[in-house]
């Protein structure tokens, strides 16, 4: 789900950019002040993908093995629908239909 949730809003955030918006991270950085838990952007930028980037990215900079708990997955699920969100606002991405049954 990390994954699939991951591939969604990084196809979105380019679409973003070129509009003028920002990459999720750097949208929740300017909203909020996160300086009492982390030093930087830069190092909430890399707490906020840890979990993703241990789901994508197989390597020496991670560790082997990574505790990931529901919130981690949830909060994946909501980046990328946040993110796709806003290209409806923008008008680039259609209103999600509900089916009829």
């Amino acid at each position: 789900m990390i994954h699939c949730a991951s591939a969604a809003e990084e196809l979105c955030g380019p679409l973003l950019q070129r509009l003028g918006g920002k990459a999720m991270p750097d949208s929740l950085w300017e909203q909020d002040d996160f300086t009492d838990l982390v030093a930087n952007k830069k190092e909430f930028i890399k707490d906020l993908n840890l979990s993703r980037d241990w789901v994508e990215h197989a390597n020496g900079e991670h560790a082997e093995e990574m505790d990931i708990e529901d919130p981690h997955a949830h909060f994946s699920v909501q980046r990328a629908v946040n993110a796709y969100r806003r290209l409806v606002v923008a008008g680039i991405a259609p209103r999600r239909q509900s089916l009829p049954f």
